[in-house]
């Protein structure tokens, strides 16, 4: 774990839908994670495609306000996509590497994902659960497995730029 928290140190942590997703519906589950990005003085970040899908996920206006105030309690704030040319290219440069080794393409969300990591590198982490579509284009670093439930057993990755 002090491996972890010494590349975590003052840093910002991007936090993928799909973990985003999942701390929303098991809060405490995720609670060991969120506590040591505070410990290390992390900036908890989403970038605008991420908060989209996010609340895409439900439609009753009461759950959406719901979603909001759980980014608002996590103090998870926007990371701008600026220039967003500049990503535009990054995206289609990493779809280009893909194609030519005949790998599936991420979908959009992730290629923006990626692509800001890479941008903001060495200052920006991703954390997901989707782990094959950013091992071709992000180096994981650490993995810290969480028992949700009875049924549920996640594994979230740690990855920054190569």
């Amino acid at each position: 774990m002090e491996k972890l928290e010494k590349e975590l140190e003052t840093k910002w942590v991007l936090v993928d839908t799909n973990i985003l997703l999942k701390a929303a519906r098991n809060p405490q589950g995720f609670l060991p994670i969120f506590e040591i990005i505070k410990k290390t003085k992390c900036q908890p970040v989403y970038c605008q495609l991420i908060r989209a899908e996010f609340l895409q996920s439900v439609w009753q206006p009461e759950l959406i306000k719901e979603m909001e105030n759980f980014l608002t309690d996590l103090n998870i704030v926007d990371l701008p996509m600026k220039p967003f040319v500049k990503l535009t290219d990054e995206v289609m440069s990493m779809s280009r590497a893909l194609r030519a080794r005949k790998k599936a393409l991420p979908d959009l969300v992730d290629s923006y994902a990626a692509a800001l990591v890479k941008q903001y590198s060495p200052n920006l982490i991703l954390i997901t659960e989707n782990h094959k579509h950013f091992a071709y284009n992000l180096k994981r670093f650490h993995i810290w497995p969480l028992d949700l439930s009875e049924e549920e057993i996640v594994t979230v990755g740690f990855y920054k730029n190569k």
